[in-house]
Formats: structure tokens, C-alpha cells, sequence
């Protein structure tokens, strides 16, 4: 019989309240019925199934185990739910198998590849001042290694125009980023 499961991988721990909103965001949509309960989840946490391996970047994996597979367009709908809610980089794969052809031969046009550029470097940006403001970095009008204070330490949207820079990137890596992150262009 055939485990199917939604995964999601992150590059750090998540605590015992960010875990149930994980499962909440997975139950939202696939209803109580189809996923397992609550305390069955939490306990499938510290298991060493083959399916619970992370990686380098994302090492910390929480699965949440399904009475049938996913639906593509439900999977992304979590993908963008949880999107919303985990501010850090994250992943999510299912234990369904997706005809993913098509994805490969993405071509970008001029208008995309510049929206991709935007998009990245106001995600990158975002993702850089959540992981400053961990290690205890704060805005201030002045940029200070000993008060740990930066003027650059605000979302994109609130950035200052001379201080936001785009990315540099060629037209491959934009092709990558589209890839890897498709929930920023949903």
C-alpha cells in the first residue's frame, strides 16, 4: 500500500505552535477525514522514514500523512496559504507524482524575465532583513556593526528607493528562480 503524504521542508525548526498550524493549513483543505489526526502528526516527527529526510538547505521536514494523494491545484493553494503565514524560505512536495514536462521548457520573454528580477530581489531582500532582525539587528537611520543597526532593515515595499538594488541575473538563473519558487507568480 502506497504512503501518501504532504511534506514540507524548512532550514529551521519549527516550534509546537508553528507545527499545528502547518497541519491546520494541510486539514483546511483536504478536510479531517484525509489527513491523520493532530497527535498522530506530532508523533511522526522524530520518526526515521525515508520520507522525513531533509537536505543541506532544508533539513527540518514535516509531514503530514494522507488517506489518498493531492490534488495539483489543492497543493498549490496550501503552497500559497503557507506562503502567507512562514515568512522563511521553505519547500513542499507531495508523495504524488506530477507530469512536470512542461515546467522545464519555460520560456521567458523581456516583460518576465524583468518581472522575475523584481520579484527576487524583493524576496531575497525580505528573507535577508527576517534573518538580520533574528540575530538581533534593528532599523536605524545609520548603518552600525557595533549597535547592529541598518537603514536598509525595512520589507522592500517600505525600502527607500536608493537603497533597494535588483538582483543581477541572467536569463538561466531567472528560469531557475521561476522554477523554485513558483508561489511568488501564482
Amino acid at each position: 500500500m502506497t504512503q501518501h503524504y504532504m511534506r514540507l521542508l524548512t532550514d529551521i525548526e519549527l516550534n509546537d505552535k508553528q507545527k499545528q498550524i502547518w497541519y491546520r493549513c494541510v486539514e483546511q483543505f483536504l478536510g479531517a477525514d484525509h489527513a491523520t489526526q493532530p497527535n498522530e502528526f506530532l508523533d511522526t516527527l522524530t520518526s526515521h522514514r525515508a520520507e522525513l529526510e531533509g537536505d543541506d538547505e532544508f533539513p527540518y521536514v514535516y509531514v503530514v500523512y494522507l488517506s489518498d494523494d493531492i490534488d495539483t491545484n489543492i497543493a498549490e493553494q496550501i503552497v500559497n496559504v503557507w506562503n502567507e503565514i512562514y515568512p522563511r524560505d521553505f519547500e513542499i512536495e507531495t508523495s504524488t507524482e506530477y507530469d512536470t514536462e512542461c515546467e522545464d521548457d519555460v520560456e521567458i520573454d523581456d516583460v518576465m524575465y524583468e518581472e522575475i528580477q523584481r520579484r527576487a530581489s524583493k524576496f531575497l531582500h525580505n528573507r535577508w532583513v527576517d534573518d538580520q532582525l533574528q540575530e538581533g539587528w534593528r532599523f536605524g537611520i545609520n548603518a552600525s556593526s557595533k549597535d547592529k543597526t541598518n537603514p536598509r532593515l525595512r520589507d522592500w515595499d517600505s525600502l527607500r528607493e536608493e537603497y533597494r538594488r535588483e538582483l543581477p541575473m541572467d536569463r538561466d538563473q531567472a528560469t531557475a528562480f521561476f522554477k523554485k519558487y513558483p508561489h511568488l507568480f501564482a
